[in-house]
């Protein structure tokens, strides 16, 4: 169950920074 909910992390995460990404612009190196 636990593997499952780690891949969708991995999968959304890409996802989750680049739309927070935009506003946390400045903090990405």
């Amino acid at each position: 169950m636990f593997g499952r909910a780690i891949v969708l992390a991995l999968y959304l995460s890409p996802i989750y920074i680049h739309l927070r990404g935009k506003h946390i612009n400045k903090n990405t190196t």
